[in-house]
């Protein structure tokens, strides 16, 4: 009979449980290598993700390209309106002095014509203040002399001596 010998148990063990560990693993490589549940399908996902945001970095480059353009031609617009705008102010500030200018000059024109005015209406007016009292004279002379034709041509002589009207 064969003689068994604890070192053959041993070895019989250990080379068992050897094969049921590496059918284990070979499971559970062939589960990491299947492309719909494993790790190859994690693979996979990842790279269509690495894929995706490769494209959608682009498009956002190129966007943010065309983006920055637009943002230069309107920064070139605002700037041309910015010298247009300053310009038109600066117009507008020389309008203004010379209208002020203009407005004084006038005021000072007229308040010099009114001036004018107002010292020939005294005048006028103290002259026909003197005529009136003149006038008032005559009819208390008439009545004295009874002669109210005399009072009559002596107001008309002084209003026309005087050439009021």
């Amino acid at each position: 009979m064969i003689d068994i010998q604890l070192t053959d148990i041993s070895l019989f063990a250990v080379s068992f449980t050897a094969c049921i560990y590496c059918f284990v693993l070979s499971r559970r490589l062939k589960t990491l290598q299947n492309t719909k549940d494993g790790l190859g399908a994690t693979i996979v996902a990842f790279s269509q993700s690495i894929s995706d945001m490769s494209s959608s970095t682009k498009e956002t480059n190129l966007r943010a390209k065309q983006i920055a353009q637009n943002l230069t031609t309107a920064i070139h617009a605002a700037d041309a309106s910015a010298i247009k705008i300053a310009a038109l102010l600066e117009a507008l500030d020389a309008k203004e002095t010379h209208l002020t200018h203009n407005i004084a000059q006038a005021t000072q024109d007229l308040d010099a014509d009114l001036q004018g005015v107002v010292e020939e209406a005294k005048l006028y007016a103290h002259e026909i203040s003197a005529l009136l009292k003149q006038i008032k004279t005559i009819p208390v002379k008439a009545r004295n002399s009874d002669n109210a034709a005399t009072a009559h041509s002596a107001r008309t002589a002084i209003i026309e001596h005087h050439d009021l009207f």
